[in-house]
């Protein structure tokens, strides 16, 4: 280990997560618009942007939208969807937040809406329908996803992650965790 150590110093700081815990804590906004579970019709023109995503259509008469898929949320509990929406042509105006793996709406356009029992939800943003020109689409931007009833102000989606490790305390040796 000390050759290693002095051939590659950069591991010098270098903390395993080997045995510890993580805890991943998200802000009051819970759409991430930088999530990479999304999926596409249409193959759009996709633009992310730090409050929402650009959806554009390359091709003319085509129906576009992106999915962002399996959100997380709680079980049987109120949340509001919120955005503001810019046309680009002829783009189309329509949001729909559906069951995870499904295009069964749960609720269309911004407002409340109760997650289904399972607590996953898939939110399809949709850019052009089949009488669309070429270059048309929409942008989203102040896309907030949040516990409640009502809109708040926007705030950006945050998240952070902690490493949590147990340690003896007489020892110092780092303990076996667990899952509860």
């Amino acid at each position: 280990a000390a050759v290693c150590m002095s051939r590659y110093n950069y591991h010098n700081s270098v903390k395993s997560t080997i045995g510890a815990v993580r805890l991943k804590s998200v802000g009051k906004n819970l759409f991430n618009p930088y999530s990479n579970n999304m999926t596409t019709r249409g193959n759009p023109n996709i633009t992310r942007l730090p409050d929402g995503i650009q959806i554009i259509s390359p091709q003319a008469n085509t129906w576009t939208y992106v999915v962002f898929k399996n959100i997380k949320l709680k079980p049987n509990t109120t949340y509001y969807l919120n955005y503001n929406a810019e046309v680009i042509g002829s783009g189309y105006n329509l949001v729909y937040v559906d069951y995870a793996g499904t295009t069964t709406p749960i609720r269309a356009r911004k407002g409340s809406f109760i997650s289904p029992a399972d607590g996953l939800i898939d939110i399809r943003f949709y850019s052009t329908i089949n009488i669309a020109s070429v270059g048309s689409g929409m942008k989203y931007t102040n896309i907030q996803l949040e516990e409640g009833t009502t809109a708040t102000a926007y705030e950006p989606y945050r998240e952070s992650n902690a490493y949590v490790v147990a340690a003896d305390k007489d020892t110092g040796k780092i303990l076996e965790l667990r899952s509860l």
